[in-house]
């Protein structure tokens, strides 16, 4: 949202809201931000969602919600927006509903994937499609509350993040747009050589590069990382190679570590 925001520029006034350490990214580029309560799903080392821990902590997490939500119905009251984006938030969603504010919804997380458990457990054949199925339909209702939901993936087939978002599909039908990823104007590859690029990266000009960019909460970037360097241990190709981004943007955007197939950076940033 911030490339979409800095392609704006003056024409318009922009208000962010946030929470953690988007906050302080926000505004030192400039632009004002408004913070409000953190809420996340509770999440296995797998990265799926921990159904038990969803209901035990259903109560706490529902609250913090409506206290997001009160907050961004006061933020919208104030403010006075012509059009609100959210971005993969839901109480956003439900405020500008509330307000009868055109909201565009921005998000490629539509429903929740359930974990699948090999030995006995509860989620397992058709009830773990049953309570997916029951979770998307209920998702489904409340994002389709905005105006209209983009998705920063490529279209059907091409569609990376497919698992999250083809059950809330079937619900939402006409109101998803598939846009592809948001990149800022100034920064598109556009006629560089790949080649000439790599050079100046410092890159491997004769390997496959793999580029992995952690982003979400502190939580969902750890537990996306754990997975990461698990596949990296395992990754014997010779002619593979990964840059990692550990999303880290408040730290010393430089590189950390240096392996023989891959590098870790805290945060990549934009170059021309």
């Amino acid at each position: 949202m911030l490339n979409v925001a800095k392609a704006l520029g003056d024409r318009v006034e922009v208000l962010f809201s946030a929470y953690d350490e988007a906050v302080e990214v926000i505004r030192g580029m400039g632009f004002k931000c408004v913070v409000v309560p953190s809420i996340e799903l509770e999440m296995g080392r797998d990265s799926t969602v921990l159904s038990s821990r969803v209901a035990a902590y259903f109560p706490k997490k529902f609250f913090t919600f409506l206290r997001q939500l009160g907050v961004e119905v006061k933020v919208l009251r104030w403010f006075k927006p012509d059009v609100v984006v959210s971005d993969s938030r839901l109480s956003t969603v439900v405020a500008c509903w509330l307000l009868r504010v055109p909201c565009f919804l921005v998000a490629n997380q539509l429903n929740v994937v359930l974990p699948v458990w090999s030995e006995g457990g509860f989620w397992v054949g058709w009830r773990r499609r049953i309570a997916e199925g029951f979770v998307a339909f209920i998702l489904a209702k409340l994002w389709g509350r905005a105006s209209k939901i983009f998705v920063p993936d490529f279209p059907p087939p091409l569609t990376i993040s497919i698992r999250n978002v083809e059950r809330a599909l079937r619900f939402l039908g006409n109101s998803v747009r598939f846009i592809g990823p948001i990149l800022s104007g100034d920064m598109a590859m556009g006629d560089v050589d790949c080649f000439e690029a790599r050079r100046r990266l410092g890159l491997p000009l004769n390997k496959r590069i793999i580029y992995v960019s952690a982003n979400g909460t502190r939580l969902e970037r750890l537990v996306f990382l754990r997975l990461i360097f698990k596949v990296l241990k395992r990754v014997n190709e010779a002619d593979w190679y990964f840059v990692v981004s550990l999303g880290f943007p408040n730290r010393d955007p430089r590189r950390i570590l240096l392996g023989s197939g891959f590098e870790v950076w805290n945060w990549i940033p934009d170059r021309k």
